[in-house]
């Protein structure tokens, strides 16, 4: 992130949070903020489901980890999502990212989507030799 994107980062998350279908959830102990979730419920009337939960993000500081914070912070999140009438869950992680990963598998998802990217010039010099 930026320095510009992290000054704008408290504004962002205002806006987020001043609309019906974003949540986000905290996990705190003796006074400090331990984990948080962050959430989206979209209702739609051109796809079906109707009505999707997309996690955002689910944060657990270091030391904490391992500890079934996340997983409780999961639980809560259904409890949210079936109030809403939720159908299907949604959410991203890196690839890489061994920990989410196999935290999110032992929970039920699986990918289904691979999403990749490249630089423009990177693209546009293996492009670079296709006759037009």
């Amino acid at each position: 992130m930026t320095k510009e994107g992290k000054t704008l980062l408290k504004q962002k998350v205002k806006n987020e949070l001043s609309t019906d279908n974003t949540h986000i959830l905290i996990a705190e102990m003796n006074g400090e903020i331990i984990g948080s979730a962050h959430v989206e419920i979209m209702h739609r009337t051109d796809y079906t489901p109707k009505t999707v939960g997309s996690i955002s993000t689910v944060y657990v500081t270091r030391k904490f980890r391992k500890k079934g914070i996340g997983a409780l912070l999961v639980k809560r999140l259904c409890e949210l999502f079936d109030a809403e009438g939720v159908e299907d869950v949604t959410l991203r992680y890196i690839i890489g990212n061994k920990e989410a990963e196999a935290f999110w598998k032992k929970l039920g998802f699986k990918p289904i989507i691979t999403t990749a990217k490249t630089s423009l010039k990177e693209l546009e010099n293996k492009t670079s030799s296709i006759n037009t």
